[in-house]
């Protein structure tokens, strides 16, 4: 199983009450991260959906904070947090597997306050959304307190079914070095020798993935 980014992450730029993911690619499991940065009673919930975000009374939840439980039916959302905080994170877990009920597992700390005085308030929470039906496609959290979600407030996703980027840099070679100059990666032991072009691997390959041919070469039609 490889982790990697589903969809694009949603950073709020202004004061707003929703942030979705919408191009999310449907995953058997997937983990979502959500900073909330609030003012007043900001409290978190989530919506998914398969073509778009599902408000009817389709979710449930079980929710414990600081050792009290709460539980609720019906729900037009996946309620995680009961209490609002002006600072909260929440790490989600969901299985979204066509044909049965999607769950999700949900852990939050909320700062209660500034400084190391103040303790936070821990919440766990389970719930599902009961469509069985396809996978959910559709991301959104939404804030259902009175107060406001901030800019910089994030919702971003991992997906467990995709293929992670893998991005190979350019060997960084010295720019100035001369003309018939050797050098040896020591992470993958190859050996690279100096043309006047640029650095060369011992059997001829280049070393970057680009090249601008030398006066010779345009003139000539030869690579030296």
């Amino acid at each position: 199983m490889a982790w990697a980014k589903n969809g694009t992450p949603h950073t709020l730029t202004g004061t707003a009450d929703q942030m979705d993911i919408t191009d999310i690619t449907a995953n058997k499991f997937n983990t979502i991260l959500v900073g909330g940065i609030g003012t007043g009673d900001s409290r978190l919930a989530t919506r998914v959906g398969v073509s778009s975000a599902d408000s009817g009374a389709n979710y449930s939840e079980t929710n414990n904070e600081n050792g009290t439980e709460n539980s609720g039916a019906n729900r037009t959302y996946f309620y995680h947090l009961y209490n609002g905080y002006n600072l909260q994170f929440t790490v989600m877990y969901a299985m979204n597997v066509s044909g049965y009920e999607k769950l999700f597992i949900a852990e939050t700390s909320q700062a209660n306050g500034a400084g190391a005085g103040s303790s936070q308030t821990r919440t766990d929470a389970v719930g599902k959304w009961v469509t069985t039906s396809g996978q959910w496609a559709k991301l959104q959290m939404i804030n259902y307190g009175s107060g406001d979600l901030l800019t910089g407030s994030n919702l971003s996703a991992l997906g467990s079914d995709l293929t992670p980027q893998i991005i190979t840099p350019a060997v960084p070679f010295a720019e100035n070095a001369q003309v018939g100059s050797r050098a040896e990666i020591t992470d993958t032991r190859k050996m690279y020798h100096r043309d006047d072009v640029d650095f060369k691997e011992e059997n001829g390959n280049e070393a970057t993935n680009y090249r601008s041919a030398s006066w010779y070469e345009q003139l000539s039609g030869e690579t030296p």
